[in-house]
């Protein structure tokens, strides 16, 4: 079925309930209209939300293989998730408006950046805009202080497309969003803001960080380090 708000066309899967569409809609487009305020985003036309009956379904549309440990991806203008009915019997709950305003803030900057943001910095504006922090990532994020293992800023790519441990993907998403909450505290939202734009100019992550933040990169990052060392 098809149901449209005030910015989005969704397109949900026939057999769920039909509470998801009234749900979707709001929740959407209360979303939406936060992040587009707080990072001075102008709403687009053309915006999608689809949801699937099916993880089979959902990682198939992604990926071309039968499973895929997620339950949300962002294309763009274009969110897709699987529907909360599929939750394996006895799976974690899951903040469903936290998933969708974990998406809509990566249709944000990576349309702000024109596609150009790196992956670990859309990935921790992501999960600092959300309410709750998966508590799944407490225990990778303890093995990377225990091992001594912390990003460097002009790496940190790395984390999510070449980890070198099975840890490091979910570590990379906590630590992620710990930088952008830490960074937003000392310069505001919209210095996240002027970096999305260096980036969409095609300026490096670590001479974009350096610029907005006005230090060094080795001293931004030796004061994040002592940021995640706290937190431990």
């Amino acid at each position: 079925m098809q149901k449209d708000s005030k910015h989005f066309s969704i397109r949900i899967a026939a057999a769920d309930t039909s509470q998801l569409p009234d749900f979707l809609a709001v929740e959407a487009d209360r979303h939406l209209e936060d992040l587009s305020a707080r990072y001075g985003w102008t709403i687009q036309k053309g915006l999608a939300i689809m949801c699937v009956r099916t993880q089979a379904e959902f990682a198939a549309r992604v990926t071309g293989l039968p499973r895929m440990d997620a339950s949300g991806v962002c294309f763009g203008n274009n969110v897709l998730f699987v529907s909360p009915q599929d939750m394996p019997r006895g799976a974690p709950a899951i903040n469903w408006s936290d998933v969708l305003r974990h998406e809509l803030a990566h249709t944000v900057t990576v349309t702000l950046s024109d596609c150009r943001v790196p992956r670990w910095f859309t990935e921790g504006i992501s999960v600092a805009s959300q309410a709750v922090i998966d508590t799944a990532w407490d225990v990778p994020f303890a093995t990377a202080i225990e091992m001594g293992i912390l990003p460097e800023l002009s790496s940190f790519n790395r984390w999510f497309n070449r980890p070198q441990y099975s840890w490091q993907v979910p570590a990379g998403y906590f630590m992620a969003g710990v930088f952008v909450q830490w960074f937003e505290a000392e310069h505001g939202p919209k210095a996240t803001r002027e970096l999305l734009e260096r980036f969409r100019t095609g300026e490096g992550g670590a001479t974009a960080l350096a610029a907005v933040s006005k230090e060094g990169l080795p001293q931004l990052q030796a004061r994040f380090h002592e940021r995640l060392k706290e937190l431990s």
